[in-house]
């Protein structure tokens, strides 16, 4: 009556009906639930399982799983316990996405992939390289420097300023030649760059090890896709868990840098690169029964961004830090 007096799971738009349940499993006392001990004696330190299982027509397209009543949390606050949230995590098509549920926020609703690994990618607009204004301004300046010798030549006399003015318009001719005609603005790079770092934690939301690679492939390719492969999923281990993988549960980038970009010729084609610093943060938990351990690492990195006859992709990088940060929340039951 508890789960299912209310809606608490609603598939296609409709509430789960005719659950079967299995044998509830109780675990041995936990230490940690000690504070719950003077007022729930033993039952206050053991933590019971439950399984319900439901039969569908088709395959679900959506699922959402509401929790209507949270608990107090008494042991982090034994006098003003606040609402204990409820940690989870879903597993299907291949991917395992973990979610919180809290009184602000009750409510989580998994859908279906339809598409490939592209639909679950940030996507970005492709840099696109325009004309620089310096370099409008000097081709301006050209013209007007060759009319006005030209009309010199054409209606004085005299040679001085004829000679001037052609003086005028080599230099600026010089200067045009010398100066990059085109470049890409930093915000696009700064934007591609972004995306494709998402896109590398992203790729960990698999199961499997090879589609983990076919996913870090649409961002990363060459030598340092198993550099990236190795930083990430090592840490991504929690060895004090018992080697437990923690799932990703955010990324915030403290700073996407790129450098002026060069347009370098490889294989005869014309390719835009350029290294961008990345600063970022990425939060994850690893959940276990009935409860869960959340951890926090800030990372800076160097990676070379590239474009290349498969899009933009980073080609090389360096790992340089990694800091673990002191999460100020507590682990969740």
């Amino acid at each position: 009556d508890f789960l299912f007096a209310k809606a608490t799971v609603v598939i296609d738009g409709a509430p789960a009906s005719l659950w079967t349940g299995t044998s509830p499993i109780a675990n041995h006392p936990d230490p940690a639930l000690l504070p719950l001990f003077p007022n729930a004696g033993m039952r206050g330190l053991r933590k019971w399982r439950f399984e319900f299982r439901t039969q569908l027509s088709q395959p679900a397209q959506q699922v959402t799983l509401r929790w209507h009543d949270f608990a107090p949390d008494r042991i982090t606050d034994p006098l003003d316990p606040p609402p204990l949230p409820v940690t989870g995590e879903i597993q299907a098509q291949g991917l395992v996405d973990p979610f919180m549920l809290t009184p602000a926020e009750p409510a989580y609703t998994w859908s279906r992939v339809s598409g490939g690994l592209g639909d679950r990618l940030a996507t970005y607009p492709i840099p696109t390289a325009v004309t620089k204004p310096i370099s409008i301004a000097l081709r301006y300046g050209l013209g007007a420097s060759m009319l006005a010798t030209l009309l010199l030549w054409r209606c004085s006399t005299r040679r001085l300023p004829v000679a001037a003015g052609l003086s005028v318009s080599l230099g600026l001719a010089l200067i045009l030649f010398q100066t990059p005609q085109r470049e890409i603005p930093t915000e696009q790079l700064s934007a591609a760059a972004k995306a494709l770092h998402l896109n590398m934690y992203r790729a960990f939301d698999y199961t499997d090890r090879d589609t983990v690679y076919d996913s870090l492939a649409l961002s990363v390719e060459g030598e340092l896709l198993d550099t990236v492969y190795e930083e990430i999923f090592a840490s991504l281990v929690m060895r004090d868990e018992g080697g437990a993988v923690a799932r990703v549960t955010s990324i915030t980038h403290h700073g996407v840098t790129p450098n002026t970009p060069t347009l370098l010729t490889r294989e005869g084609t014309p390719r835009w690169s350029s290294m961008v610093r990345v600063q970022w943060t990425v939060r994850g938990r690893v959940t276990h029964w009935g409860h869960s351990h959340q951890r926090a690492d800030r990372w800076s990195a160097l990676f070379l961004l590239q474009e290349t006859s498969d899009g933009w992709r980073f080609t090389e990088g360096v790992f340089e830090e990694r800091i673990p940060e002191d999460l100020e929340i507590p682990d969740v039951l």
